[in-house]
């Protein structure tokens, strides 16, 4: 067909863009669907309707091929972004055929011909622009629905293997998977709408919740181990993913945490430490059988170590490390001669020096352990004959440069020592215990640990009566 009036009045069309456009995009129903969908007409006027105008003069003088429209991709993209129906895109091109006629009809140039010329162009277009958006709708539904198959699919293969639970800004539960139930215990109904923290152990490391928040409130994820207890009391441990669900001006709105059960690898770990604690107490044994002490000894230095590392306030690990390390300071003995180490008399020089060697051998014996506890316990055989004021063996160190263990082993050594009874001597009173402790405050010991084992003595005296031999 032939578009000979188009072609006469081009120029006339083209001059009257705004006019076209003003009487396409107010018109009423055109208005209604960009408010159902939310979309801006001056925006949609800048972005595409200008575009669309330039086209259809581009195929009416010749310049442009039919199909060519340079922002038809985008256009019907955009439409099926904001979820606009064939029958409503469908409208809205029709009224912009309308505000052509409605422009030639108020303009008194409009005829028969020119209307069919119109309505040609207008039509022949839109049946390729209606049938190139169903294929869209068609491809991006398939897409749609295949991608919604992939997410039922790791959402399955996520409820099988990790622990998922979102919770409000307030910390309150909105959902959990089967798995946060299976492995608390907890049943869905429990859980939602209770607080986040409703399964955390009592003695979980408030600083490491702390961290937690404190990442999170930065729009941050987290992620760290947790321990939490289950319904029937029972511990359990997560390695735990925290993600903040922003929206779209970047304001959290939800938490989203996905977590492994480590429960199982605690457990193993956890008997693997008692098994090494079982071996340490039972080396120490060994070497304080050997060199006649009485047999609690160790255990004691143990107990006075735990505590007063508590009283310190060291950290739970600190305190752990110094109580099953402690029994194994004497552990070099097991390498020093049976004639030296039994000897009733005193010993000589010599014998002396090969006495001290212990503390290095119990040194070597440990240095090499990748082990925290047994890396502490090579410390503490090393450097607990150290003296405070530098006049100890086997390095003479002194102050603080003595490691907080051996400091603590030093003096709970010593106190066990003169606190019991020993086949060559008598237990010292405690006004003597105390006195010479303090003598040897600053020269022996340290003054700020003695200080704290004084003013608790009564705790270690408590200690002692309860592991008497």
């Amino acid at each position: 067909m032939s578009f000979n009036l188009l072609k006469k009045y081009h120029n006339f069309i083209a001059q009257n863009e705004e006019v076209v456009l003003e009487d396409w995009l107010d018109n009423k129903d055109v208005q209604d669907i960009f408010l159902e969908h939310s979309i801006d007409a001056t925006f949609f006027k800048e972005r595409f309707a200008k575009y669309i105008f330039a086209y259809y003069m581009g195929v009416i003088d010749g310049s442009t091929k039919v199909g060519d429209c340079p922002v038809m991709g985008e256009y019907l993209d955009f439409l099926y972004d904001k979820n606009v129906m064939p029958d409503q895109l469908y409208m809205i091109c029709t009224y912009f055929r309308k505000a052509l006629i409605h422009l030639a009809f108020n303009s008194n140039i409009l005829s028969i011909e020119l209307y069919d010329e119109l309505s040609y162009i207008i039509d022949h277009n839109l049946k390729g622009v209606l049938e190139r958006f169903r294929k869209i709708i068609s491809d991006k539904d398939n897409a749609l629905k295949k991608q919604s198959q992939l997410l039922t699919q790791y959402k399955v293969a996520i409820d099988e293997g990790f622990i998922v639970c979102m919770a409000d800004l307030s910390g309150e539960i909105i959902y959990v998977n089967d798995k946060f139930s299976t492995v608390s215990g907890y049943d869905e109904d429990d859980l939602v709408g209770q607080r986040y923290d409703m399964t955390k152990d009592q003695d979980t490391d408030p600083d490491v919740l702390k961290d937690m928040w404190k990442t999170l409130h930065s729009k941050n994820s987290w992620e760290g181990i947790l321990q939490n207890r289950k319904k029937n009391g029972d511990l359990y441990y997560v390695q735990t993913h925290i993600t903040p669900i922003l929206d779209t001006n970047g304001n959290i709105m939800d938490y989203f945490s996905i977590s492994h059960d480590l429960t199982e690898v605690f457990l193993l770990q956890e008997e693997l430490v008692q098994t090494q604690k079982e071996i340490i107490f039972k080396l120490s044994e060994v070497s304080e059988s050997r060199s006649k002490e009485a047999g609690n000894h160790i255990k004691r230095v143990a107990e006075y170590a735990k505590h007063l590392a508590s009283l310190l306030n060291l950290s739970k690990k600190e305190i752990d490390e110094v109580y099953f390390a402690s029994p194994m300071h004497d552990i070099g003995k097991i390498g020093i001669p049976d004639s030296i180490l039994l000897k009733a008399g005193s010993l000589d020089t010599d014998e002396w020096k090969e006495m001290q060697r212990h503390s290095e051998i119990g040194y070597e014996i440990f240095k090499d352990s990748k082990r925290s506890i047994l890396q502490s316990a090579a410390i503490i055989s090393h450097e607990h004959h150290e003296k405070f004021d530098g006049s100890g063996y086997p390095r003479g160190i002194k102050n603080k440069e003595i490691h907080i263990y051996a400091r603590i082993v030093a003096i709970v050594d010593v106190f066990d020592a003169l606190a019991t009874n020993r086949v060559y001597k008598k237990a010292w009173s405690l006004e003597n215990i105390s006195s010479l402790l303090n003598e040897e405050k600053g020269k022996h010991f340290d003054p700020e640990l003695i200080d704290v084992f004084l003013n608790n003595i009564d705790d270690f005296l408590e200690i002692k009566e309860t592991l008497q031999e």
